[in-house]
């Protein structure tokens, strides 16, 4: 897209964003953030889920969470299926046993279609030639972690078996590190975190401790990959940290296009949602300096007023979007920063009316199926985790 299109088109969203801001927001019933994040999250699918076939473009019908683009992005859809799984498992629906069931189906139903619909013969999912199959593990793995007490025992072990198999063909192929051929394939730095993602996921649902040297191998490689082969990927410092924590520098992983690997704002946002997941899945604190260090990549270009992130120039992509990173919230809790704590409220109701209008008006595209999960469960678990804190404190 051309960048003078895209501004005005993302200036457009905005001014209609900021204004409706208040209102999407005040829909959600209030109370701790966690609740706000899992209503507004809830209704969200809901209103997918709820939409008459013929009435729009985003409907939900056995199993398939549609959009004009699901024929070629059925993984990241999988991600709603992921999020009504996290839902269910945040205890936020306890109280209401007809919402809570709801999830339950939507996760199982999701995962099951896509279980039947794309898994190959060798165990893959999805086409050869694009990151189907670790998009959608992705999801799989996070959603047997979050069903585990849902799930009746036949069905956790396809779901069990249908990882293994995936995650054995991405190390068959290379996207993994192969034993046999001491070599490993460096995508970009989005997909490598991903694939990082993915095995402490599978450490977590299996307990089997090859996922987890196979973890801290694959987080090595996606931070110092190979040189001279990969050179130029990995983590690169706008400004290298003094702190364990990151959070006085900078940094991002490096993204390819076409040309030489270099910083993408668009990615990088992308990158800092997969490291808040995967921080508060391990609670790892190489992982929180990830996060510190993408998000503090990003925020000088960042309008607070309207929290539109100026991604422009980037070395795959040129955008404004929207701020609608978990990397915000869990940043400003687990490191306890003032200035961002000052403004989580502004930043989630943002994020909440940005989605809630996406779904509503039919333009929720497959970014933003997957961040259903990654951004908006994530947000939840991140505001789930400071509340139980904050009570252990006062305790």
């Amino acid at each position: 897209m051309n960048v003078s299109k895209e501004l005005i088109c993302w200036a457009s969203i905005t001014i209609g964003l900021v204004g409706n801001i208040a209102a999407e927001a005040s829909k959600v019933e209030g109370g701790a953030l966690s609740r706000r994040i899992a209503d507004g999250t809830f209704d969200c699918l809901d209103t997918i889920a709820t939409a008459a076939k013929n009435n729009g473009t985003l409907y939900y019908a056995d199993g398939l969470w549609h959009s004009p683009f699901l024929a070629t992005s059925w993984d990241t859809h999988t991600a709603a299926g992921a999020a009504a799984a996290g839902l269910w498992q945040s205890g936020l629906f306890d109280q209401t046993p007809d919402k809570k069931e709801l999830l339950r189906a939507w996760a199982m139903d999701t995962f099951d279609r896509a279980i039947k619909d794309h898994r190959n013969a060798d165990g893959s999912f999805g086409k050869k030639d694009v990151p189907e199959s670790l998009f959608f593990l992705v999801e799989l793995s996070s959603a047997c972690l979050r069903m585990d007490a849902g799930l009746d025992a036949g069905r956790k072990s396809a779901w069990q078996e249908a990882l293994a198999k995936g995650i054995g063909q991405l190390v068959e192929t290379g996207n993994l590190y192969n034993d046999k051929t001491k070599r490993n394939w460096y995508a970009n730095g989005n997909l490598e975190l991903d694939e990082t993602t993915l095995l402490f996921y599978a450490f977590k649902v299996t307990h089997d401790e090859r996922y987890r040297e196979m973890f801290e191998r694959q987080l090595a490689f996606t931070l110092y990959p190979d040189r001279p082969r990969w050179r130029n990927f990995g983590l690169y410092y706008g400004s290298e940290p003094a702190r364990p924590d990151g959070v006085d520098g900078s940094g991002y992983l490096a993204e390819n296009a076409s040309g030489r690997p270099g910083y993408d704002g668009d990615y990088t946002h992308f990158q800092s949602s997969i490291a808040a997941k995967l921080f508060l899945a391990s609670e790892d604190p190489r992982i929180l300096r990830l996060v510190n260090l993408f998000l503090n990549q990003m925020m000088p270009h960042v309008d607070r007023e309207t929290w539109i992130f100026d991604a422009t120039a980037g070395s795959r992509h040129s955008t404004m979007l929207p701020l609608t990173t978990p990397a915000y919230v869990v940043s400003a809790f687990e490191c306890n920063r003032k200035k961002l704590l000052a403004e989580i409220d502004e930043q989630v109701s943002m994020t909440l009316a940005h989605y809630r209008k996406a779904a509503k008006e039919g333009w929720l595209h497959p970014g933003m199926y997957r961040g259903l999960n990654g951004e908006l469960v994530t947000l939840l678990q991140a505001a789930l985790r400071a509340e139980a804190n904050s009570k252990k404190s006062v305790h």
